[in-house]
């Protein structure tokens, strides 16, 4: 198994996605020296982000090129495996991937920023804590909330 970069790392390195993303679903051919400018634009000229992010650039390319519907779904687990998280590959692969390219295309009114801000933001939900009191036994309650992304999982105490 290939070395991936920890957690924190590919936190540090998720805001690029969405550019790399843009930028290949535009059809640019992304060369080393292109992501080593983006990588120094963003502080993180070391060596290992330079090789993470190289092989997202290649995963997202090849996608692209390749076109198939496999292709795409090998794309995302293949970031997956490198770490990133599930919704931010399924974002990142559907952009890079569209005809036409483009963020503009994901939705309309989107921005750069806002791919940066869903990639970031894997799973969100619209509360922190769903507190239903203390009920008698016996008596349910309901409640409403609304999830977004993923993947994940609810936990119940």
């Amino acid at each position: 198994m290939t070395s991936t970069c920890s957690p924190d790392q590919v936190e540090r390195l998720l805001p690029l996605l969405a550019h790399l993303a843009t930028l290949i679903g535009e059809g640019e051919r992304l060369e080393p020296n292109h992501l080593r400018f983006l990588l120094t634009a963003s502080d993180l000229d070391e060596g290992w982000a330079f090789r993470e992010v190289e092989r997202w650039a290649h995963i997202l390319m090849t996608a692209r090129e390749a076109g198939s519907s496999l292709d795409r779904k090998l794309a995302v687990r293949a970031l997956m495996l490198r770490g990133v998280p599930e919704a931010a590959a399924l974002l990142a692969v559907d952009v890079a991937t569209r005809e036409g390219g483009g963020a503009e295309e994901v939705e309309e009114g989107s921005s750069v920023e806002d791919l940066q801000e869903r990639t970031r933001l894997a799973l969100g939900a619209s509360v922190t804590e769903l507190d239903l009191g203390t009920l008698p036994a016996g008596q349910g309650a309901t409640a409403s909330f609304e999830v977004w992304g993923g993947p994940g999982r609810i936990v119940v105490e």
